[in-house]
């Protein structure tokens, strides 16, 4: 298993879901929260956004967009105390 399966497995472990409950494209605050951590965890391994997207079932401009959102709204605090951050504190 790659390191980039090795996150997808265990991100989706930790939020109490199966990897491919992240792969179906269900817009629920949540899952974009776990997802978006998924893209941006991949994108600290080196891994390419065709790389990412190839795995997760989506275009690599899904995946830049989902890693920038992660940034922007999760990483820096935004969202953090509104239920869906998914343990950016952890």
């Amino acid at each position: 298993m790659s390191s980039i399966q090795e996150i997808l497995a265990r991100e989706a472990r930790e939020a109490g879901m199966r990897p491919a409950h992240l792969l179906e494209h269900d817009r629920r605050p949540h899952m974009l929260a776990v997802r978006f951590r998924v893209y941006w965890l991949m994108r600290q391994t080196g891994a390419s956004y065709p790389q990412i997207g190839k795995l997760m079932n989506r275009t690599h401009a899904t995946i830049m967009s989902g890693v920038k959102r992660y940034e922007r709204d999760y990483r820096s605090g935004y969202n953090r105390g509104a239920g869906n951050d998914p343990g950016v504190n952890q």
